[in-house]
């Protein structure tokens, strides 16, 4: 029986991708097209931080530092990926930021020597309905004229969700840098997405070996395990989210009708 693609959205298919050292090019691949903007001049070369929490996977917690890396330009960044829904995502984010900021501060050491940190939220629910932009950027600005108190803090937001529905011409998406690494990261759950993929692999390098990297993950047992366990956690949240949700509206319902009944026994 042929195995289910692997999908690069569950956190530890896409910590293997590209948190792994051997994978250093498909990260600086990413980052430079989503930070695109942002870098003075493109990164060259990273150092992974150290963020090997296994017990993470086994008890199936579902807050983790994904991937951490330092730049050859001294910018700290870190990639956090989530598919069940959070409402503290925008906390959790500055909380993850003013660990990674704070922690350049060594005895002696001056706050000008502090250098950018950057941390980039790939997400699979809507967090921003007002707008339909999929990848959002932010800093500290002054309310009025808009300027930034510093370059210091940056925060990005992609929203899948709303790449799909934008989504229409993939033959000409997959030629653009940042959306053909963002389709690769849909392209476990959506079979034409891969197709197309696969079509372009043959004259990039960098998509042939993350699609072959991919496929790897799947052929180690011990690695099998852990990303369906990690899949499964996954699952378990988003039905444990829906669950609670009905329930409420479940309880908004049954509370309007006993206001109706109320209201008509009184009047």
């Amino acid at each position: 029986m042929e195995r289910e693609r692997i999908d690069p959205m569950v956190d530890y298919a896409f910590k293997q991708l590209f948190g792994q050292a051997r994978n250093e090019d498909l990260l600086i691949s990413f980052l430079n097209a989503l930070l695109a903007n942002s870098l003075a001049a493109p990164i060259v070369s990273v150092q992974f931080g150290n963020t090997e929490q296994s017990p993470e996977y086994q008890e199936d917690k579902l807050s983790r530092l994904d991937v951490y890396v330092e730049t050859d330009q001294k910018e700290r960044i870190d990639i956090e990926v989530q598919v069940a829904y959070d409402r503290g995502m925008a906390k959790r984010t500055l909380y993850y930021w003013a660990e990674l900021y704070r922690g350049q501060v060594l005895a002696g050491a001056s706050y000008h020597q502090l250098h950018r940190t950057i941390t980039i939220n790939l997400i699979d629910f809507l967090q921003f309905p007002s707008t339909n932009r999929y990848h959002t950027i932010y800093h500290v600005v002054e309310d009025q004229t808009h300027e930034r108190l510093s370059d210091v803090l940056e925060i990005h937001f992609v929203e899948m969700p709303k790449l799909r529905k934008n989504m229409s011409d993939l033959e000409k998406a997959v030629r653009d840098p940042l959306e053909k690494w963002l389709l690769f990261l849909e392209s476990g759950k959506n079979e034409r997405i891969h197709h197309v993929l696969e079509v372009a692999a043959m004259n990039d390098v960098e998509l042939k070996k993350a699609l072959d990297e991919l496929e790897e993950i799947g052929r180690k047992p011990e690695n099998w395990a852990l990303y369906i366990s990690r899949k499964k956690a996954i699952f378990d949240e988003q039905n444990r989210i829906y669950s609670i949700k009905e329930q409420i509206e479940e309880a908004r319902e049954q509370g309007l009708e006993q206001g109706l009944e109320q209201g008509l026994e009184q009047g």
